[in-house]
């Protein structure tokens, strides 16, 4: 995502808004789910950080906090993680009491598996949104040449044969969207 694009969103253009949130709310999605906040809990996380964007975007400076939008927003979601463990720790008395209350807190979740099932499925649907979002960003050689070496784990020497490029341009080419990837995981998008 570009700088200026991240810029009208701040500024208040609702088109560039949407896309921020589409990009940047799957991920503070999965970094909910991954301190252990069940699904429901994990969607409202979203929803409070980015209202807290929305309400603090004159907060924001480029080179300031921490030096990107994406670190930014993933403290926000770090501190809107911590207020929501904070706000169970306070608890709110359920019958049976304050110290069967506590107790049922303590307890871990049962469904491992299912959770962890649950967690890559969820990433996988994160992963095939943030493709389909870059796709456009390259040509459909250098795509195609991406796609079926990494995805389709199909020869580099096959791929430049049947597209009719060098090995070198095949390389070059899941390089560069590799990169982009990369780019967008680290948040220096």
């Amino acid at each position: 995502m570009s700088d200026s694009a991240i810029d009208r969103a701040l500024d208040g253009d609702s088109q560039a808004w949407s896309h921020v949130c589409e990009i940047f709310g799957p991920i503070v999605y999965v970094q909910a789910r991954k301190q252990g906040l069940q699904a429901d809990d994990a969607a409202d996380i979203v929803q409070n950080v980015f209202m807290a964007v929305a309400k603090n975007t004159h907060k924001y400076v480029r080179g300031q906090n921490s030096g990107n939008f994406a670190a930014w927003i993933h403290v926000i979601a770090r501190n809107k993680i911590h207020d929501h463990f904070r706000q169970l720790k306070r608890g709110i008395p359920a019958v049976g009491g304050t110290t069967a209350n506590h107790q049922l807190v303590q307890v871990p979740s049962s469904n491992g598996g299912a959770h962890a099932i649950e967690e890559k499925m969820e990433l996988s649907d994160f992963k095939r949104r943030l493709i389909d979002h870059i796709r456009p960003e390259f040509d459909q050689g250098v795509w195609e040449s991406f796609w079926r070496t990494s995805v389709g784990a199909e020869s580099p020497d096959d791929v430049a044969r049947e597209i009719g490029v060098t090995v070198w341009a095949v390389y070059k080419a899941r390089a560069r969207v590799t990169a982009r990837l990369k780019e967008i995981f680290s948040g220096d998008v």
